[in-house]
């Protein structure tokens, strides 16, 4: 996409060639014109096709791993609350089921009670039976009739009887599920939750890998530090100085045109930073390498001096 208009890096680099060009001899253009380049290109933060290629496909491939690690810890953040929820919900079956056996128990007992007492009138029938048989008022056909009705409402006993103790079996065995069923869903969960908390740490691993290692051009030493971790930093945006190892300070100082002709190389030079009183910190003392023939006019921008 064509830019609709001129970085003003570009301007100000345009603006100060053509200054050189202007003002100095050949020797001093070449020196000066490749110091304002590397001046220029250090501020762009410049980096090779090659190593922005790398970075590029280190960068989708992390991507696509933090994608689906993220993917995976949501599924088993689904998978775990549904473990939760269906073990819940057979927690409540089985207290239902409880509850309901329970119940059949009490009418059980209800009808044995009454079975009970039908056995008792028909063996107090039978027993009447037999006396009116012996004196000849009922035949022997009526006597049997009474007997076998005792004896039906005596197996109806034995049938309430083995059903309540099939039913107090079963309650038994769903007591007893209670606690397996409340193991058995802690187990599933703690075992989701394992898996999710490993997950969630490669996520963390893996979202380190894309820091970004900022290396320096030239050995020195890193002043100036303008962020703190954990904050964000805007595009462009100067992280940190780096002072070469072993080097001096060289200065580019302006001059009014008035004194220019009293200074010459091998000066000795006086300087106080304003940030730093001299009255406490002192004075820096220097030597004037060079006098450029370069003029600024008034109200002309004069860059990083």
């Amino acid at each position: 996409r064509l830019m609709e208009k001129t970085p003003p890096f570009l301007d100000e680099l345009q603006r100060r060639i053509e200054g050189l060009m202007s003002t100095l001899p050949a020797a001093e253009v070449r020196d000066n014109l490749k110091a304002l380049l590397s001046t220029q290109f250090a501020k762009l933060d410049l980096v090779t096709r090659e190593e922005f290629d790398t970075q590029a496909r280190v960068l989708a491939r992390t991507r696509e791993k933090l994608t689906a690690l993220a993917a995976r810890v949501e599924a088993l953040e689904r998978e775990r609350e549904n473990a939760r929820l269906l073990g819940r919900q057979q927690l409540e079956s089985a207290r239902r089921k409880i509850e309901d056996l329970q119940r059949e128990l009490v009418q059980f007992d209800a009808e044995m009670k009454l079975q009970s007492t039908r056995i008792a009138s028909a063996r107090q029938e039978l027993q009447r039976t037999d006396e009116l048989f012996r004196k000849g008022f009922v035949s022997e056909n009526g006597l049997t009739a009474k007997r076998n009705d005792l004896l039906d409402q005596q197996v109806k006993l034995e049938n309430i009887k083995r059903s309540r103790a099939a039913t107090e079996r079963e309650l038994g065995e769903a007591r007893a599920a209670l606690p397996e069923i409340e193991l058995r869903t802690r187990a599933q969960e703690e075992q989701l939750t394992r898996q999710a908390s490993e997950l969630q740490q490669g996520l963390v691993q893996e979202g380190a890998k894309r820091e970004n290692v900022i290396r320096a051009p030239v050995a020195g030493m890193v002043t100036n530090i303008a962020v703190a971790r954990g904050e964000s930093v805007a595009a462009e945006a100067p992280l940190a100085t780096v002072v070469p190892r072993g080097s001096g300070l060289h200065a580019q100082l302006v001059v009014p045109t008035r004194a220019i002709g009293f200074v010459k190389p091998g000066d000795a030079v006086v300087m106080r930073y304003e940030a730093f009183p001299y009255q406490r910190f002192g004075q820096y003392r220097g030597t004037v390498e060079r006098v450029g023939r370069t003029v600024w006019a008034p109200g002309e921008k004069l860059g990083p001096l």
